[in-house]
């Protein structure tokens, strides 16, 4: 970006200010600080701190009116849960099971429902928050790189001062500290001013050491900064020890996500990056792909993709409509944008689903919500809405199983059969039962290798409807080779009828 585009950037951002000032939306501003309570004085301290910085003044005012969305967990609980993270690295070559194992045993299971939340707004203190904005600018404007980056990307992907849940914490200046020196070679080259250049040199760094990844511990709070020197944990986790490190060196990046996996139980995270040309680049720490690549390369079955934002999505929030107990909590105060587009590219798909294809059919204008399926239930993961007997939902990507719902009384309900959206043609296939018995052999539900998970389950036979009594029939013992296994099952002596209710048991993934 040459001197004048980089002109024309701060001199939006001074209109953008300008037409805030003015705008009848102001009124947010003027919310958060109602719901700041006693601590209105600390923001309104902030405000006047910068009143002659457009532009930071501007970055102030962003903070504070998305703030009441924020807060971090609170109680002696934390520590028991950061204790898993901390304690990882130096007991990795036992395992995170030991450590797990270890940690209940001395300090009992962890309980997440004894934690009560604490609101930024009503807590943060003004030297905290000034020295946040002050430290955020100066790496803006002081890196080589920065005068690529937009000012709405700087208010959204560098500004923060938290990445989730986390106690609040001055960890600016001592990630810049550890990791400014990695890109010094960069900063004297040719690509000094390449965002995605600087960004992958960093990642490149970051990759040098271990990560101790587990999906064994707890998860659902932010651990906090100090990922950056412990570095373990699931992807989670390790996309906020690169999300830091990024903010504190000035990189335009965060965490892009699937609040449910197309191909597993599990939601995933992982890092992106966006260039000079606004254009998304994703990569990982935890996993194989630590190269930067273009979004629409990405090959993991996605359904929908969303960018976690520090700004509350109001659009969002306001189309799913603001009664919580008919909004799944994912999408209430939704601080993400959806960039499906970005990672389908040509394969993005508007899904329509006509009314006659329903079983219920919702009312006019009503919210549906687009579901992928986990463990026996069906998760909410996109939005869109009943109009003019169509169910209407923007930016999807093939390939997945889905399924329509309504939430009522705080109840989802389904509107229909599960159905998979073709990848290429974006043909939608529902899965109706026939009049007739089928036959199905299933070789693999995912196509990840879960035969080690299997061992210590269980086939059991009982011979009452409800299970009771059940007799165990056959425990696996080793991990079982694909496709080939052959079990015999014990004579029970006419103990069973001929045809007994049969279960089987797995290990937990």
């Amino acid at each position: 970006m040459n001197r004048v585009k980089m002109r024309m950037v701060v001199w939006g951002g001074m209109c953008v200010a300008v037409l805030l000032a003015c705008h009848p939306e102001k009124s947010r501003l003027e919310e958060a600080l109602e719901v700041a309570g006693g601590n209105r004085s600390e923001l309104e301290q902030v405000l006047e701190h910068y009143r002659g910085d457009s532009l930071k003044s501007l970055a102030a005012q962003f903070l504070i009116e998305n703030m009441p969305c924020h807060y971090a967990y609170a109680g002696k609980e934390l520590e028991k849960y950061r204790r898993y993270f901390e304690r990882f690295p130096p007991c990795a070559w036992r395992g995170p099971t030991f450590v797990r194992d270890s940690l209940v045993e001395a300090d009992g299971a962890f309980c997440p429902d004894s934690l009560h939340k604490v609101y930024d707004v009503q807590v943060i203190k003004s030297d905290y928050l000034i020295r946040n904005i002050d430290q955020a600018f100066e790496v803006w404007r002081g890196q080589p790189w920065g005068r690529n980056v937009a000012f709405a990307d700087f208010l959204e992907f560098i500004l923060p001062y938290r990445v989730g849940t986390e106690t609040l914490a001055d960890w600016r200046q001592e990630v810049y500290d550890r990791y400014n020196p990695m890109l010094d070679s960069i900063r004297a080259s040719a690509d000094s001013t390449d965002v995605l250049a600087v960004a992958q040199a960093l990642m490149d760094s970051l990759s040098v050491g271990t990560v101790y990844f587990t999906g064994l511990f707890p998860s659902g709070i932010t651990v906090g900064s100090d990922l950056v020197v412990w570095r373990s944990g699931n992807c989670r986790e390790l996309t906020d020890l690169v999300t830091y490190v990024f903010r504190a060196l000035g990189i335009p990046g965060g965490c892009d996500k699937m609040l449910m996996r197309g191909d597993k139980n599990v939601a995933h995270y992982w890092n992106f990056v966006v260039d000079g040309e606004d254009s998304t680049y994703f990569a990982s720490i935890g996993q194989s792909s630590k190269q930067f690549a273009k979004a629409d390369t990405y090959w993991d079955p996605k359904g929908k993709v969303y960018r976690e934002t520090f700004s509350l999505n109001r659009t969002m929030r306001d189309a799913c409509g603001r009664d919580t107990a008919d909004v799944p909590p994912v999408f209430r105060e939704p601080l993400m944008q959806d960039v499906t587009a970005a990672y389908a590219g040509r394969i993005n798909r508007f899904l329509r689903i006509p009314a006659d294809s329903l079983v219920l059919v919702p009312r006019e204008g009503e919210t549906v919500y687009l579901c992928l399926s986990t463990r026996g239930t069906w998760v909410p993961v996109g939005y869109g809405c009943f109009e003019g007997d169509t169910v209407r939902i923007d930016n999807v990507q093939g390939d997945v199983v889905f399924r329509l719902v309504v939430c009522r009384r705080g109840h989802l309900v389904s509107l229909g059969v599960p159905f998979l959206l073709e990848k290429y043609t974006g043909a939608v296939r529902f899965f109706r039962a026939g009049e007739e018995r089928q036959e199905a052999v299933l070789l693999q539900k995912f196509k990840e290798d879960f035969q080690a998970h299997m061992v210590g389950g269980v086939f059991e036979a009982s011979d009452h409807p409800n299970f009771r009594r059940p007799d165990t029939l056959f425990a696996i013992k080793e991990r079982p080779s694909r496709l080939r296994n052959v079990v015999c099952l014990p004579d029970k002596g006419g103990g069973l009828p001929l045809r007994p209710l049969l279960r089987a048991s797995y290990a937990p993934l």
